[in-house]
C-alpha cells in the first residue's frame, strides 16, 4: 500500500490517466469491432503494466526511499510490493478503460464476460 501511495504522491499516475483518456477518446471511440476493442484493451494494459512497473521500481531507487530500503532485512518484500502494486494498478486501469470504452462506444465493446475472461491473460 505504501508503494501505491508513493506513486499517487509523485503524480506519475497522471501520465497513465492521460494515456487512458487518449486511448478511450481517440482509439476506442473509432473502432467498429469488439475484437479490435478487446485487443486495444489488452495491448493498453500490457504497455501500462510495463510503464507502471518501471516507474515504481525507479521511484523506489530514489534517495528518499533508501532509508526504507536499508531498514529492511531483505529486498524481497519490496520487490513483491512493487509487483503487487503494478498488478493492482494494471487491473484497475484495464477495468476502468473497459467501463469508459463502454460509455464512449457501447456497440464496439466486448461483452462483460469476455472482458472478465480476458483478465487472467492480462494479469
Amino acid at each position: 500500500m505504501l508503494v501505491i501511495r508513493d506513486h499517487l504522491r509523485s503524480q506519475r499516475i497522471l501520465v497513465e490517466l492521460s494515456v487512458m483518456a487518449f486511448t478511450a477518446l481517440f482509439v476506442l471511440r473509432n473502432l467498429m469491432e469488439s475484437q479490435a476493442s478487446q485487443a486495444t484493451l489488452v495491448l493498453y494494459s500490457f504497455l501500462m503494466a510495463l510503464y507502471t512497473t518501471s516507474v515504481l521500481a525507479d521511484s523506489n531507487e530514489q534517495p528518499a526511499a533508501m532509508q526504507r530500503i536499508l531498514a529492511m532485512p531483505s529486498r524481497e518484500p519490496l520487490l513483491w510490493a512493487i509487483v503487487g502494486s503494478a498488478l493492482v494498478i494494471t487491473v484497475t486501469s484495464y477495468l476502468l478503460l473497459a467501463i469508459i470504452g463502454t460509455v464512449v462506444n457501447p456497440l464496439a465493446m466486448p461483452t462483460i464476460t469476455t472482458t472478465l475472461f480476458a483478465l487472467p491473460s492480462v494479469i
